[in-house]
């Protein structure tokens, strides 16, 4: 999986924002339950088939990511994301 990093800081109408903005650019994938952390991080799984997005707004490191297998290297709300180790600024 590789991972995106699409916004820096904790932010629930940032996440709901690019929750929405992948259901529009992917609506084959399903959208499972919404799950809540102990420390309040929001996780949205979506899945087809083998393909999987996760969108991660986490408390703990102030960020939110989306760690997934297909290539969202293009998606507007990307700010960097690493491959092969190395971290690519768009």
């Amino acid at each position: 999986m590789t991972t995106y990093y699409l916004n820096r800081g904790y932010n629930i109408e940032k996440f709901k924002e690019i929750c929405k903005a992948i259901e529009m650019l992917y609506p084959s994938y399903k959208k499972d339950k919404l799950l809540v952390d102990v420390d309040n991080s929001l996780i949205q799984v979506y899945t087809d088939g083998d393909k999987e997005i996760v969108i991660d707004n986490c408390a703990e490191t102030d960020v939110i990511e989306a760690r997934a297998n297909v290539d969202l290297s293009n998606f507007k709300y990307v700010e960097a994301f690493l491959k092969n180790g190395k971290l690519i600024y768009k």
